[in-house]
């Protein structure tokens, strides 16, 4: 049976899940008196990329992401309800786009009605 050893595939090319990238995502969940919102990151298709929860003080970060565009949601369990809470700068919800070794920032201001 013939076989090639020019055969050079990379992970994205044979679909390998655990893949990862250069890029980050941080930020900080200001005004939220000490709820740990969930951060979720999504394919622009809805395919869930990466979760994590703000801190204490509203910090949070996503690392080893791949390059493209995302759907970035700050409140994905809506631990800040619209009729408690404002947003007075941000948004609970955006899309963002990556690329490999840069890392963006994305803040949210809460205030409390």
């Amino acid at each position: 049976m013939p076989q090639s050893t020019q055969l050079d595939f990379n992970h994205t090319q044979i679909g390998d899940a655990n893949t990862t990238g250069t890029a980050r995502l941080v930020g900080k969940i200001i005004g939220n008196n000490g709820i740990s919102a969930k951060i979720v990151l999504r394919t622009i298709v809805g395919v869930t990329q990466d979760i994590t929860y703000c801190d204490s003080n509203g910090t949070w970060e996503l690392n080893h992401l791949p390059e493209g565009k995302f759907e970035l949601f700050l409140d994905a369990n809506l631990d800040f309800p619209i009729d408690t809470y404002q947003v007075i700068e941000g948004a609970k919800q955006l899309v963002v786009e990556l690329v490999n070794n840069e890392t963006v920032e994305v803040n949210i201001v809460y205030e409390p009605m």
